[in-house]
């Protein structure tokens, strides 16, 4: 019985975290402004309307595994399956973006992720390695369906900043140009 109880256990809780789940200028959407400091540099988004940030407790129960833990997570309050990522932990050390963006093309490849476009391109003064691709379900993350993902790369002094924005496919429409403003309004002081 004690033994039964903790399968289900473990099962309602498997559950659980699989349901958490150029220069270019775009429209910035109605938000308010994010601002956060990495080292010395401040760095400022402009959020989607309706978003929240997720603790840092839910955060470590959906990414058990660390490395893959993201900085800040943000999930919109009227649709859960749109998930914007913010991660800042990594140190620059001798990492160019034409090499990220190799050795991101390489890895998605492998898994069969198709790359709808792929770029380093000028955003408010600084180069961003941007990136917009189809994911097949369960190619990275637990989502049963087909999945957009919006990935930009750049560095501060010191560290490498991902910004990252999911969603359905079924979506697209709705939340791309959404997606983009929110990416392209990244800027530092």
């Amino acid at each position: 019985m004690k033994k039964n109880l903790i399968i289900l256990c473990f099962v309602f809780v498997a559950c659980k975290q699989t349901k958490q789940k150029k220069e270019v200028q775009y429209e910035k959407p109605v938000s308010e402004e994010l601002q956060f400091s990495i080292g010395d540099d401040k760095v400022k988004i402009s959020l989607p309307k309706d978003i929240h940030e997720l603790s840092t407790e839910k955060i470590e129960l959906k990414y058990t595994y660390e490395p893959r833990r993201p900085s800040k997570m943000f999930l919109k309050e009227s649709d859960s399956s749109y998930v914007f990522n913010l991660n800042y932990k990594v140190d620059k050390k001798n990492n160019t973006l034409g090499k990220i963006q190799k050795l991101y093309t390489k890895l998605y490849k492998s898994r069969e992720i198709k790359l709808l476009s792929n770029e380093i391109k000028r955003i408010n003064g600084k180069e961003f390695l941007c990136m917009k691709m189809l994911m097949p379900p369960q190619s990275v993350n637990t989502s049963p369906v087909d999945e957009i993902s919006h990935f930009f790369v750049t560095f501060t002094d010191a560290k490498i900043l991902i910004a990252s924005i999911r969603y359905p496919l079924s979506k697209d429409d709705k939340y791309s140009s959404e997606a983009l403003a929110c990416l392209n309004s990244i800027s530092f002081e």
